[in-house]
């Protein structure tokens, strides 16, 4: 088949990677697969050009919609796939248009975070598309609360998939070692927070739940947590900075900026922590599994269908400062035994996720919607 991809930005997202998994899965199954984005911004581009996987791309923001609807319109034209495959919500929607105006057979919108946001245009493109494609149940449900009239059958489930063995096999220690020299991590209990540095991934209360707990005498001098991600509000940023300096906690905290190692910083991290307003179905979290990193993160979104409370992890209420201090202490106060018992239970857990299952399950669809 000819398949075409079509998103914002191949930027160190989510959705970017899961778009990526799933274009090399595609190519590597013998597929001709093309990829179009809008803006030229490549964290994933290397996976792309190994597999010779084309990526075109429009030059254009959201400012000028109309210069950008006429040149995925020529794209897709000119191509003419068999299957046309959106990731997230404004995409969603031009991509439907187009798809839908030039009778292409099989017509895929993937939403990927549970938030108002990424609903904002659904309706539209859900009446446009041949099926929605979301990454986890919980989005799936609330879909079905807020449109209630809408076919369920059309909206499909297919969870994310993650390379186990990227995360599994961090075959060269001495970079590790680097790693743990470069960040004065000797001896110390690390934790890792992944995410840009926005408001999606709730830094802020993080942090005063860190100056809560340092001020209660709870908070270890041993411990230490990288924050890994992109600046993408300078203004977070900024009140990230004075709440470290004002609380004292600054020896507890390291800004490391957006990394392309990450399965290193999880091979030796002892816990990954993400207190997300909003999430899909989160890969810092599965990743944190297939690297034996103990995982905590809010009940948003997907996260649940991952983290079992106390059975894989700690599974926080909510992203308010309450229910992530309590969290985050109930990890601290926890004994080893148990830590040890959770992190297990989390590398059994985990195997089912794999890239392979992922995109079979993705060109089952493929299959039965173009036959």
């Amino acid at each position: 088949m000819k398949i075409l991809y079509y998103t914002g930005d191949l930027n160190s997202g989510g959705a970017q990677r899961q778009l990526i998994y799933t274009a090399v899965g595609m190519a590597d199954l013998g597929h001709n697969v093309k990829v179009v984005i809008n803006y030229p911004i490549y964290h994933y581009g290397i996976e792309l050009r190994e597999k010779n996987i084309e990526v075109i791309c429009t030059n254009t923001t959201n400012k000028n919609i109309l210069r950008r609807l006429i040149r995925l319109n020529k794209i897709i034209k000119e191509y003419n796939p068999d299957v046309l495959h959106s990731f997230l919500g404004l995409r969603n929607l031009e991509a439907m248009i187009i798809a839908y105006k030039n009778r292409i057979k099989c017509r895929f919108a993937s939403i990927r975070n549970v938030s108002k946001n990424e609903f904002k245009y659904f309706f539209l493109y859900y009446c446009l598309s041949t099926k929605i494609i979301t990454n986890s149940a919980k989005a799936k449900q609330e879909l079905l609360k807020i449109y209630r009239h809408i076919n369920r059958n059309k909206i499909v489930v297919i969870l994310n998939g993650i390379d186990l063995n990227l995360f599994k096999n961090c075959e060269d220690k001495s970079i590790i070692r680097e790693l743990i020299i470069k960040y004065e991590l000797e001896k110390k209990i690390i934790g890792i927070f992944i995410g840009r540095i926005e408001y999606q991934k709730n830094h802020i209360i993080f942090f005063e739940v860190l100056a809560r707990l340092k001020k209660n005498g709870l908070l270890d001098d041993k411990i230490k947590i990288l924050i890994i991600g992109k600046i993408n509000d300078v203004m977070i940023y900024n009140q990230l900075i004075k709440i470290v300096k004002k609380n004292g906690i600054k020896g507890n905290i390291e800004f490391v900026g957006e990394r392309r190692d990450v399965p290193f910083f999880l091979n030796f991290s002892n816990f990954l922590v993400l207190p997300s307003i909003f999430e899909g179905f989160p890969n810092v979290v599965m990743e944190a599994m297939a690297s034996k990193t103990f995982p905590l993160a809010t009940d948003v979104g997907g996260t649940s269908e991952l983290i079992h409370d106390g059975e894989t992890g700690i599974l926080m209420k909510s992203p308010n400062f309450e229910d992530i201090y309590e969290g985050f202490y109930r990890y601290l106060i926890m004994k080893k035994e148990e830590k040890n018992l959770i992190i297990n239970n989390c590398t059994n857990f985990i195997k089912n996720f794999t890239i392979s299952n992922m995109v079979n399950r993705t060109l089952n669809i493929y299959k039965y919607n173009n036959s």
